[in-house]
């Protein structure tokens, strides 16, 4: 289990969301909370945190109030 400062997800389910960044990055070079939001079918309680997690390990990074494709992707 990968485990942020407020919650603990499944490794399947951050698999799953990777495939949504990958998907997302090859097509747009930005990701808004709202678009990741939409994408993951869940709110921004739960979306901000795992971007956080995200930008910590390099899937993501964070410019402004959007994210780019980080080195891990």
């Amino acid at each position: 289990f990968l485990k942020t400062a407020s919650f603990v997800f499944h490794p399947k389910a951050m698999e799953k969301i990777v495939e949504v960044l990958r998907k997302h990055f090859s097509s747009k070079e930005t990701l808004s909370v709202s678009e990741f939001r939409e994408y993951l079918g869940t709110s921004m309680k739960y979306a901000v945190p795992l971007l956080e997690f995200l930008d910590a390990e390099g899937f993501t990074v964070r410019k402004g109030s959007e994210r780019v494709k980080g080195k891990a992707l």
